[in-house]
């Protein structure tokens, strides 16, 4: 008896331990740092999200206006979205849900991010038959250079 409880835990322990680590959200973080800007010319930002690999025709967030942080010419973007309350969340990163633009007023630039790549493992042990995990987004295009998304730097 002692054996058998002794190898139910033991397998119990590999497959949740396993499973512990697999990234089971439908969206990932995308995080967008301005460098080289100055606060008069990154203080507004316009972002549009589209269905992903759309080439950017079927809008699926509507323009809004979001705002940044930082200072030292290093700014980090606040994207926003209305809850169902209709109240404001600030301080959240876009997300691979969708592409998106980005356009930037005071210089006249827009910006297109789209394209996500990913870095998966397999995991035997949970939620049988559904393949690859993904673990992290791993690149995207930011415009037609690809970048590394987790940590999306667009130069002046």
């Amino acid at each position: 008896m002692k054996k058998h409880l002794l190898f139910v835990c033991i397998a119990s322990y590999i497959l949740t331990s396993c499973c512990s680590k697999t990234d089971c959200n439908d969206n990932h973080s995308i995080p967008i740092e301005f460098r080289g800007f100055t606060l008069d010319e990154i203080d507004t930002v316009y972002t549009t999200g589209f269905a992903a690999n759309s080439s950017f025709t079927d809008t699926t967030k509507e323009t809004q206006r979001d705002t940044t942080i930082g200072g030292d010419s290093t700014y980090i973007l606040r994207h926003g979205y209305f809850t169902r309350s209709t109240v404001v969340i600030q301080g959240l990163n876009l997300s691979d849900l969708h592409d998106w633009k980005l356009y930037i007023p005071a210089i006249n630039r827009t910006v297109r991010i789209y394209n996500y790549t990913y870095n998966t493992y397999r995991c035997g042990g949970c939620r049988p038959g559904r393949g690859m995990k993904v673990s992290s987004l791993a690149n995207c295009n930011v415009d037609d250079s690809i970048k590394n998304a987790s940590n999306i730097v667009i130069y002046k």
